[in-house]
């Protein structure tokens, strides 16, 4: 069956992801990937800049006994400076936080950045997700630098997919790179 975009990239984490790995949620939101990620990892670090974001992950995680994950407020574009070790999944949900202040989203300058962070964190075999929204304003222009910067990777060191429903009018989509 085909997957809506959430159900899509985590089962694509799923199949990457083990136990003796580290990852990323880049844009924590109300925590619902970093959860994921760490009932899957051996230590998630994740990233936001609101701190409704950081407060909704931390109770997520307090309710369901999570422990391995290291909450930062920051922007994701930093992520190197915390991060030394290489992780196999790094997830992306731009845009603005859901039930939050929807002025306050993701940009194109930052979102590339972290992406080139994200590149060289990456470990082998590992993979990108980055869920793109579309319909806010900002969103197709960050949607255009990303797909810019997710061209531009040499093909002998990542393969680039776009997961993408055509019969809609300015769907999400994802976009996810992998490390050979």
């Amino acid at each position: 069956m085909i997957k809506d975009v959430n159900p899509f990239v985590h089962e694509l984490l799923k199949n990457v992801v083990s136990e003796m790995d580290y990852s990323i949620d880049a844009t924590c939101g109300n925590g619902k990937d970093t959860l994921l990620l760490a009932k899957l990892s051996k230590h998630v670090y994740s990233f936001d800049i609101q701190d409704l974001a950081v407060r909704h992950t931390k109770k997520l995680l307090e309710d369901n006994n999570i422990f391995n994950v290291t909450l930062i407020k920051d922007t994701h574009e930093r992520m190197s400076k915390y991060i030394n070790n290489k992780v196999k999944a790094i997830t992306f949900n731009l845009g603005y936080l859901p039930g939050g202040d929807k002025s306050i989203i993701t940009n194109e300058s930052s979102t590339v950045l972290a992406l080139e962070d994200a590149t060289s964190l990456l470990a082998k075999n590992g993979v990108i997700t980055i869920i793109i929204y579309v319909g806010h304003v900002g969103g197709l222009s960050e949607a255009k630098a990303v797909e810019e910067f997710a061209s531009t990777l040499n093909k002998n060191e990542f393969k680039v997919i776009k997961y993408y429903f055509l019969n809609t009018h300015l769907p999400p989509y994802v976009i996810a790179i992998e490390k050979k």
